[in-house]
């Protein structure tokens, strides 16, 4: 499903560069449906990617690593936003059919990236299911939510604090 987010971004992109054709073609503006068109693919395409990723991410980290990796798929939004940035360069080189062509280009490329590295994401789930938990996170608790980590903070330093006043 994730690699499915990217092939629905780049058909999203590939709606602006056929409604940039059809501009330049007939020397008129696109009409406002075509940018209605191109969010409702392009946020169906991103609705594929964030939830599934962060769940992929949540699911394959060893559990002691489990924030860590969560702040490796931030930095990798981080990342894809300084490559957005570095490809908007080029709007000025390329018209505009042409710069949403190689956008819906690097979408692309993006799911068959993420089609290939599949396989063995899914060979490595399949051998944690069968390994013993190497800690209670793993043993099917699963990740913590932002509540659970909330609360335990609280409590963390409610205790610190009930400790200070009871030192002073």
């Amino acid at each position: 499903r994730l690699a499915l987010g990217p092939i629905i971004v780049a058909i999203a992109y590939g709606l602006l560069a056929l409604a940039s054709a059809q501009s330049a073609a007939s020397g008129t503006q696109a009409h406002w449906l075509w940018l209605f068109a191109f969010f409702l693919v392009f946020t169906t395409g991103e609705l594929f990617i964030l939830p599934t990723g962060l769940a992929l991410f949540g699911r394959l980290a060893p559990g002691a690593l489990a924030a860590t990796t969560m702040a490796l798929w931030f930095s990798a939004s981080f990342a894809g936003n300084l490559l957005a940035g570095a490809l908007g360069s080029f709007w000025t080189r390329l018209g505009a059919t042409d710069f949403f062509m190689m956008t819906a280009a690097v979408a692309a490329l993006a799911a068959l990236l993420l089609r290939v590295v599949d396989g063995p994401a899914r060979r490595d789930q399949r051998l944690r299911r069968h390994l013993p938990p190497e800690d209670p996170l793993q043993a099917g608790v699963g990740l913590l939510t932002a509540e659970q980590v909330a609360v335990d903070v609280l409590e963390r330093e409610l205790e610190f604090a009930g400790l200070q006043a009871r030192q002073s």
